[in-house]
């Protein structure tokens, strides 16, 4: 049994305090890949990204995601946009999705910093598990179809067990307690903020957030108006009754290169 513990750490599988949040290690996925495909293949690169969650065959490598297992150095203000130039010099047809990701696992390598291949990090919820969870939290608080069916079509914003619904649905996903509000960090994979760059989407999340905590006091009340209010509402939880759309935006567009930019928080 401790063999086995030790090999899990290693490979990078993370369970137990986070609900049904998922972590995943490029190790991990290189293994898993590895087991599929076998060693050496074309395609390897295709499949750790999609095991990771990274990659959308229409706009390519997801940065927000992929770059997570990356560690750019601290006096490197241009990490990004030379990975960016990279990849859009090395892109081969849009069809051949297996030379796409091979150069853009080589752009990150060479460009956007330090690989952290043991560190798991929390992989994006698809759709599918989203509405398991849903559905597991109505089963629990004894929410009938048809009450379910009500909610979505209001957004979960009432009756009162909606919200108390969607604030389970938040817990289950390892996005949120009570205790300290939504993980800034998680919230963004998860739920957007694809158009700001992530310290301006945390810093506007923990100020929305502070609002609401001044506002109520009630669990339910608190959870579902951080939803409402803080999470951008095409892709917030109480979208159409599930979580946020598969693939934003991707690393196609430059940021500003600046010295005075603020580097990004590492947590989760």
């Amino acid at each position: 049994m401790r063999v086995l513990l030790v090999l899990l750490i290693a490979c990078g599988v993370t369970q137990g305090s986070d609900h049904n949040a998922a972590f995943k290690s490029v190790r991990r996925a290189e293994f898993e890949c590895g087991r599929y495909l076998g060693s050496d293949h074309d395609c390897a690169a295709y499949c750790e990204q999609l095991v990771l969650r990274s990659w959308n065959d229409e706009y390519g490598v997801l940065q927000a995601r992929y770059g997570r297992h990356y560690r750019p150095n601290c006096d490197d203000y241009d990490y990004y946009n030379r990975t960016v130039d990279c990849i859009q010099r090395g892109t081969g047809p849009r069809d051949d999705f297996c030379c796409r990701s091979s150069v853009s696992k080589r752009c990150y390598l060479e460009n956007y910093g330090h690989l952290e291949p043991t560190a798991p990090q929390i992989l994006h919820m698809p759709k599918l598990r989203l509405r398991s969870n849903l559905e597991q939290c109505a089963q629990i608080l004894k929410i009938s179809e048809e009450e379910l069916a009500d909610y979505r079509a209001v957004l979960f914003q009432y009756p009162p067990k909606a919200r108390c619904l969607l604030r389970c649905l938040l817990i289950r996903e390892g996005l949120y307690s009570d205790q300290t509000g939504p993980d800034a960090h998680r919230t963004y994979i998860q739920c957007g903020g694809y158009g700001d760059t992530e310290e301006i989407f945390q810093r506007e999340l923990r100020d929305c957030v502070a609002s609401i905590w001044a506002r109520y006091r009630d669990p339910c009340e608190r959870a579902a108006h951080v939803v409402f209010e803080c999470i951008p509402r095409d892709t917030s939880p109480n979208s159409l009754g599930t979580v946020v759309d598969d693939d934003p935006v991707t690393t196609t567009t430059k940021r500003p290169s600046t010295t005075t930019t603020t580097r990004r928080p590492r947590s989760g």
